[in-house]
Formats: C-alpha cells, sequence, structure tokens
C-alpha cells in the first residue's frame, strides 16, 4: 500500500483478501481511508464537495471496499459509530466514476440498523452530503431502509476462527444440514496455507452441470442443498490465468454424491482437469486450468488429487 500525490486517499488500495468479510483481517488501510471519511464529515457542504471532486475511479472503489469492511467491523464490535463512517464513504463516491451496479447503500444502512441506530435519519443525512448520482442511490431505499436485512445485502453470516463474518451469497436457496459455509472458509485458509495458490472469491453458489460433462451439454445446474464456491490464482500471477476452482456441495443422498464423483473424474479434460470426492452427502470438486484460451495447464488430474484428499479432510473436520 502506497501514497502518490492527488486525492487524499491517492495510492491507497485494498489487495484481494481485505474484500473477502468471511475471513475478516484487519487492515491498515482502513484507518488511513477512516481519518479522511471523519475529516469530510467535520466540513462544510462546499469544503465536502471540493474534497469529493479529486476522487479517482480507483479512490471511489477504495471509498466501496471500505464501506464494506467498515459495515462488517461495526457489526463485529458493537459500533454504531463505524457503521455511520461506512455510510459515510459512500458519500464520498461519486456515481458517474464507478460502474452504477458496484454501488449498494444496503449493507451500510443494515448496519446502522442492527447497531440500534436511525436509519431514517442516516439515509437523510448522507443524500444530503452526496453528489446527484450517489444521491439518488440512497433516497431510492428510503421507503424500507429500516427493514433491510441480510439477504436483501445479499450476505450470509458465518463464525469462523476469525469471529464474525459475512460471506457473498450468489444464490438461492443455502439450507444445508451440515456448515458449508465454515468447511469452506477452512479449505481457504487451506489452499492459502499451501502456498502455491491464494484465494480470491469466496461465495455461496449453485453448482453448474457443465463441470460434469467432458463436451458441452447441459448448462443447468445440479440440485443442492448448498453450495459455497473458492476460486485461487496462481500465487503471483493473473487473477484470470491458471488458478484452481472449488465446489463445496451438499446433496440430497450419498449416492448422488457418489455418482457426481463419477461423472466429474470422467469429464476431465488436459486443459481443465478436475477429480472430485465426496463423504456421505458431501461432495468436492477440484477444477485446474485457467480462464485465459491458450494458457499451458499447470495441473493434470493426478496432480489435483492430493489437494483434493486435503480439501475433503477439512470437510470432515
Amino acid at each position: 500500500m502506497d501514497r502518490d500525490a492527488g486525492s487524499s486517499i491517492s495510492g491507497v488500495r485494498y489487495g484481494v483478501r481485505a474484500l473477502d468479510l468471511s475471513r475478516f483481517v484487519a487492515d491498515p488501510a482502513d484507518q488511513i481511508v477512516a481519518a479522511v471519511v471523519r475529516d469530510a464529515a467535520s466540513r462544510s457542504s462546499e469544503d465536502r464537495d471540493a474534497r469529493r471532486s479529486p476522487f479517482s475511479e480507483g479512490d471511489c472503489y477504495t471509498l466501496l471496499a471500505f464501506a464494506r469492511r467498515r459495515s462488517a467491523s461495526a457489526i463485529r464490535d458493537g459500533s454504531l459509530e463505524a457503521a455511520l463512517e461506512a455510510v459515510g464513504a459512500l458519500t464520498l463516491v461519486t456515481l458517474a466514476k464507478i460502474d452504477f451496479r458496484d454501488m449498494s447503500v444496503d449493507f451500510p444502512l443494515y448496519a446502522v440498523g442492527r447497531l440500534g441506530g436511525d436509519v431514517a435519519e442516516a439515509v437523510a443525512a448522507a443524500a444530503a452530503a452526496s453528489e446527484s448520482g450517489t444521491r439518488a442511490s440512497f433516497t431510492a431505499r428510503a421507503d424500507r431502509a429500516e427493514r433491510l436485512t441480510l439477504r436483501d445485502c445479499a450476505l450470509l453470516e458465518v463464525h469462523s476462527r476469525y469471529g464474525l463474518g459475512f460471506m457473498e451469497t450468489w444464490a438461492s436457496g443455502y439450507a444445508p444440514q451440515s456448515d458449508l459455509a465454515g468447511a469452506a472458509i477452512r479449505m481457504a485458509d487451506a489452499i492459502d496455507a499451501a502456498q502455491r495458490y491464494a484465494v480470491h472469491d469466496l461465495h455461496l453458489s449453485s453448482l453448474p452441470e457443465v463441470w460434469f460433462n467432458r463436451s458441452p451439454g447441459p448448462t443447468g445446474v445440479v440440485a443442492v442443498t448448498g453450495c459455497v464456491t473458492i476460486s485461487a490464482s496462481l500465487k503471483g500471477g493473473s487473477r484470470w490465468g491458471p488458478g484452481l476452482l472449488v465446489f463445496i456441495a451438499e446433496l440430497d443422498r450419498p449416492e448422488t454424491a457418489a455418482n457426481l464423483v463419477s461423472r466429474a473424474d470422467a469429464a476431465s479434460t488436459n486443459d481443465r482437469p478436475r477429480t472430485a470426492g465426496s463423504t456421505g452427502r458431501l461432495f468436492v470438486i477440484v477444477i485446474g486450468g485457467s480462464s485465459t484460451r491458450g494458457d499451458e495447464p499447470l495441473e493434470t488430474q493426478s496432480s489435483l488429487a492430493p489437494q483434493r484428499d486435503a480439501l475433503l479432510r477439512e470437510l470432515g473436520a
């Protein structure tokens, strides 16, 4: 993390690991951005606008990341002040400088409400302090801000050795009998600890049918009671280069899980090697290869087998 000339947070950037709210850890950038947010809150409207103006696209994304992290830490620490800082960070974002789909005010407002704050007052104050695009994001939530749930925020509350965390939900229908989210966190830790790959994404998902067919076939999803995806990149490599993709799922019956193991192994290819395993109703598939066409595969089905076995041990922990 370095700082260059320009805006008050120029050069302050969060790494991929800091964006994982399920395995929340402190980051030095938090204190730098928090100081900027607090300072802006004490300024007049004109001065606040002047301070917002120099923020680049990258700075705006740093503010978005801080808002999510601050919301999580506010709930973890029981700090309403931190939740309000999360809201305040969003008021410094100029919507036109980012992809509008990346702007969400839900989690900070949820944190304010969960910690006993006046959500309506927070929305009104944030709208007044924001530029027109971001103001619209807050006013659009005014009618239901006090009723926001974690599901509205596309998050699931999880508990692990990191304490309270929040895992992103990219699919609905999560109702496993096992703690898949907790197992996925242990698996992500195991992948990072092996030092070959670094986890960059961890979320609830579906289980795509495509991984169980050697040639193009059905594009639907396998019926599961729950599934979590772990994505990891080669250490020092590009996020879109060689990596690992892991799905952990709970099926309806042990026989269904065992059948998927056979199908997955039979579907393995040179450029997308994969291997799977199961224990009871729980299923794991490990997929190698790259998201970039033409990259030489670094793994084979055989080389992935030890990783599969290690992850199966974490699943049974």
